[in-house]
């Protein structure tokens, strides 16, 4: 799944992480800890012996995050990273998750499977009660100061149009 990241990467000039000399272990790492917390979801569609495409996910709270999607560049014309997510959605579905997250960037099949858009600059995943309180007051905190900005740029407008 790594390596067809890299190679796919590499072939459509997307830098970032799969540029690393240590992309592989890393990732690898953070697959192992998803799946000792039970939180991993994989699915791969193969042609043959040929993995083609590959999805992976992270189930938290009821929800699927799906941050790693890939397919093999020698198959594109036959749109195997379609068939991944269909049947990842189609599975979380049967399996009553509450929503699914395709992560961030733009794609053809996010916009295709997708009714809401939302805009999100971070992730996290707390597995302790204190990283858990934090992580809600972090957010709580955030919000009211997002709400706070809102109000006081419609306060500003509508002073401006008196």
């Amino acid at each position: 799944m790594i390596n067809l990241k890299i190679s796919w990467a590499h072939k459509n000039k997307k830098e970032g992480l799969f540029y690393q000399p240590n992309a592989s272990a890393y990732y690898h790492e953070i697959l192992e800890n998803a799946a000792r917390e039970k939180r991993l979801f994989l699915t791969w569609v193969t042609c043959g012996d040929d993995v083609v495409a590959c999805n992976q996910g992270f189930i938290h709270q009821g929800i699927i995050h799906m941050p790693f999607w890939t397919y093999n560049p020698d198959y594109a014309r036959y749109s195997p990273g379609t068939v991944a997510v269909v049947h990842s959605i189609q599975w979380a579905i049967d399996h009553g998750l509450k929503a699914i997250d395709l992560r961030l960037g733009e794609s053809q099949i996010k916009s295709r499977y997708s009714n809401v858009k939302n805009h999100s600059a971070e992730f996290t995943f707390s597995c302790t009660t204190k990283g858990k309180l934090l992580e809600q007051s972090f957010y709580a905190v955030r919000g009211l100061s997002r709400a706070a900005k809102h109000l006081a740029g419609r306060l500003t407008k509508a002073q401006n149009n008196e």
